[in-house]
């Protein structure tokens, strides 16, 4: 990608590298934000102490939900103050994931309609990550609507290599051809929302099922109704949102991985996957999808 001139601004960038990320997925965002700002400007930080006022731009970006969302304990309250005092948020994959409301976990096989599944509460993280039908996971909420992951499933194991794929999108303008871009179990925003600007769709449709959960108190467990299966045509890969004062970019995808960078990068932290077929030839597509996403940012 053809380096940008860098956005003046008059605080640190904020890039988080804390417990449960993706560490291939910090080093790439990285050299995403230095396209974007004076590379002397964007701080590593694994809290939220120091997000204030003078914060420029805030960045979570791929990993472990859960892990994150533990890492950062009672500190991720602090990125809801920030952005509704006038912040500005950027969340790639996991990161977005945990702006939204709630996400609800996509199974890898879905159960007929009008059946029931069982969901064992004690054992429920294990089934968040493998077999949970749509397991309810709150998250901070700054996205009034909620996501449904992943869109797309190679493994029940939701981490491993197989589940880092392309994943065929196309920008919202009507001559917008579809191109490739990195997933890794990504989710879809559902488009809910009053105020959410859609700055990328995936080509493929998301199939999933409206659910009726009850708790069955002698058995210590959730039982899933399925009850009507919905087709969502073009679902959303990456928003934008008002929230208060501060705005939000959140990314199902991984925008940020670079071709001509990411098998140095892989190599260098042990990551066993290629990049994806498709990717290399969708340069221009992506250096679109970025320019659109940071000048909803302001910058």
């Amino acid at each position: 990608m053809a380096a940008c001139s860098s956005a003046p601004v008059h605080g640190p960038v904020l890039l988080y590298d804390g417990a449960g990320t993706w560490d291939v997925s910090v080093e790439q965002t990285h050299s995403m934000l230095s396209r974007y700002f004076d590379p002397r400007a964007i701080q590593r930080f694994s809290h939220l102490y120091n997000l204030n006022a003078k914060t420029a731009l805030a960045v979570i970006p791929g990993g472990s939900l859960l892990e994150i969302h533990e890492s950062l304990g009672s500190t991720a309250k602090n990125i809801k103050d920030y952005v509704e005092t006038g912040g500005r948020y950027l969340g790639i994959c996991a990161g977005g994931i945990l702006m939204s409301e709630y996400m609800l976990g996509k199974p890898a096989v879905i159960p007929p309609v009008n059946s029931f599944v069982i969901h064992d509460l004690f054992s429920k993280h294990l089934l968040v990550l493998k077999y949970e039908p749509y397991m309810r996971i709150c998250s901070l909420g700054l996205y009034p609507g909620p996501c449904i992951a992943p869109h797309i499933q190679k493994n029940l194991n939701r981490s491993h290599p197989d589940n880092f794929c392309a994943a065929k999108v196309h920008l919202p303008s009507e001559e917008s051809q579809p191109f490739n871009v990195c997933s890794y179990s990504g989710p879809v925003f559902q488009q809910t929302t009053e105020g959410t600007k859609v700055l990328l769709h995936y080509s493929d449709p998301l199939n999933y099922h409206v659910v009726e959960e009850k708790y069955i108190p002698e058995r210590e467990a959730l039982f899933y109704q399925i009850k009507q299966k919905i087709v969502e045509e073009s679902p959303a890969a990456c928003i934008s949102y008002t929230r208060g004062k501060g705005k939000l970019v959140l990314s199902a995808i991984h925008p940020e991985i670079d071709p001509a960078t990411f098998d140095a990068t892989a190599s260098k932290h042990d990551f066993p996957a290629p990049l994806p077929e498709g990717i290399s030839t969708s340069e221009s597509s992506r250096v679109k999808l970025l320019d659109s996403m940071f000048q909803e940012l302001g910058f």
